[in-house]
């Protein structure tokens, strides 16, 4: 049996209908309650991200500025530890001249050192490259001798040696000469590098 919603049962039906209303309403107000925070929440996801993105890249840029700086570092050091960042030590350089003569027994080493001069340029501040040219003369038995003397010299001095030039001679042979007179003439320019603070 089938009933028919008359208009006087409207009245009756007004509160549960009202109720309907207002609960789809406070649905539709969480709905988009809901929706507002979801679009809020993906917005400060992806200002996170950005952060986290950020924060890696600065990450990354100070490791390799902190590897640039220990390199650099390194350098220094090593420029402390062979004396480049000192002022010139001549009268070291002249003793050590001496001691490698004598330990090597070589025959004869003559040189003559140059006045410092500055290999820089330009006006930049810090530091600055001096020179000081050293012309080198020796009478050898054999070649080796110059090589030793040479290596022995950049091991024991404070300063950078660039060998801008070795010319070897053979000298003439002469009768009664003793076997261990020297075979050989030797001559050489070498700069003697420093680096100093600009005043």
């Amino acid at each position: 049996m089938k009933t028919a919603l008359a208009l006087r049962d409207l009245p009756l039906l007004r509160g549960t209908l009202l109720f309907a209303v207002l609960l789809s309403l406070f649905g539709l107000t969480l709905l988009k309650i809901a929706h507002d925070g979801a679009k809020e929440m993906r917005e400060q996801h992806g200002r996170i991200l950005a952060q986290h993105r950020n924060i890696r890249e600065n990450l990354s840029r100070l490791a390799t500025d902190e590897r640039e700086i220990r390199q650099k570092l390194a350098r220094y050091e090593d420029l402390v530890k062979h004396g480049y960042l000192n002022q010139e030590q001549r009268l070291e350089w002249v003793e050590q001249i001496r001691r490698i003569k004598v330990r090597r027994k070589l025959i004869e080493v003559n040189y003559e050192l140059a006045a410092q001069q500055s290999l820089d340029k330009t006006d930049s501040v810090g530091y600055e490259l001096m020179s000081s040219a050293m012309k080198l003369q020796m009478r050898l038995l054999h070649e080796e001798d110059l090589l030793n003397f040479l290596a022995d010299l950049r091991g024991s001095v404070r300063a950078y040696l660039r060998i801008r030039s070795c010319a070897l001679e053979r000298l003439p042979k002469s009768n009664g000469r003793p076997s261990d007179a020297a075979e050989l003439k030797a001559e050489c320019l070498i700069d003697w590098i420093t680096l100093r603070e600009r005043p």
